[in-house]
């Protein structure tokens, strides 16, 4: 009996153990809530560009979107600039992953925080936008240069 639970022993004890390192995953918390603030900035700078295009204040400045976007047209491409950016940071992440600099084993989340900050940076403008008394033309049927009223982002804008 002892000599067969030696041997199991000596089985058990000198068999090879797998030597495979665990596999970490691309697509962790970190990389979901970097792309969920990216895509929350993206969204917050598209709904601020419409209302601020409505109100007849501004033009969008990406050459992507048109001088004067419509709504549907902001949400779609906007969410296919999203879409591409999070793939690129998919990619940027599972490729540098294991290298060993810091800087580029960064690299996706130093990326998506340029693109949060340039959403934020845009946002920011766009609610600035109409100042006092600034008369810009009108880019409503009917209505010729008006003042520009402040914005209360509030209520609905409603063109008149």
């Amino acid at each position: 009996m002892k000599r067969t639970v030696a041997v199991i022993l000596f089985f058990l004890l000198c068999t090879p153990v797998s030597a495979e390192p665990k596999k970490r995953r691309v697509a962790d918390k970190k990389f979901w809530f970097m792309v969920g603030a990216l895509t929350a900035a993206a969204f917050v700078d598209g709904y601020s560009s419409h209302r601020c295009l409505v109100a007849s204040t501004c033009s969008e400045r990406n050459p992507l979107f048109g001088k004067f976007p419509s709504y549907p047209r902001i949400i779609l491409e906007g969410g296919g600039i999203v879409a591409a950016e999070s793939l690129s940071l998919y990619y940027l992440k599972k490729r540098n992953r294991d290298n060993k600099a810091w800087g580029w084993r960064n690299l996706w989340w130093m990326t998506a925080a340029g693109a949060i900050a340039g959403h934020t940076v845009a946002t920011s403008k766009n609610m600035q936008l109409p100042a006092e008394s600034r008369r810009v033309p009108s880019l409503l049927p009917g209505r010729a240069d008006a003042a520009v009223e402040p914005i209360d982002w509030n209520r609905p804008q409603i063109p008149r």
